[in-house]
């Protein structure tokens, strides 16, 4: 069950990296 929650968000963690990094750097 974890595993595939996992799974799921794994794809979408590069965009909250790059969205991350941008509101840091404002």
């Amino acid at each position: 069950r974890n595993g595939q929650f996992l799974h799921k968000i794994s794809p979408e963690l590069p965009m909250l990296e790059r969205s991350f990094s941008t509101l840091s750097k404002e």
